[in-house]
């Protein structure tokens, strides 16, 4: 005979043999309980193994994100600041569009700017970038500051 507590699991110990063996007790325990109905659902069906990913799956991304990556990659994080000298690099056309920076290029761009700007070339800078300001307009900044 197996005992249970009052959650239903078995108990460790079992009854002492008196108590097992007490016909009286065995047959009142029987009038009082019925045995379980069958599960109204089936069991559940074990999971499958997992299989490990035969192919890897490849995000998309634009070519502005994987250029990013990759140059990330190659040279480590790059600042925000070393990420706008560089656009302005290749707009200017001192580094081809997907190629490295070379020092003759990071010369060439010190020597552009290490003195102050012609108002020809602020309205050139101008007109590289379609957020900044349009060229008649940088102009005309460039005289009222100036």
């Amino acid at each position: 005979m197996v005992v249970l507590d009052l959650d239903g699991r078995p108990l460790a110990h079992s009854l002492p043999s008196s108590v097992a063996d007490n016909a009286a007790l065995h047959a009142f325990l029987t009038s009082c309980s019925r045995p379980l109905p069958p599960a109204l659902l089936p069991p559940p069906l074990p999971l499958p193994p997992l299989a490990a990913k035969a192919v890897e799956v490849v995000p998309k991304r634009s070519e502005c994100i994987a250029a990013k990556m990759a140059l990330e990659a190659l040279e480590g994080p790059i600042h925000a600041v070393s990420r706008a000298q560089r656009n302005l690099m290749r707009k200017l056309g001192l580094v081809p569009e997907r190629g490295p920076v070379t020092a003759e290029a990071v010369a060439a761009y010190n020597a552009l700017f290490s003195k102050p700007l012609s108002q020809e070339h602020i309205i050139a800078l101008s007109s590289l970038f379609s957020s900044s300001l349009p060229p008649a307009k940088a102009a005309e900044e460039l005289v009222v500051c100036g």
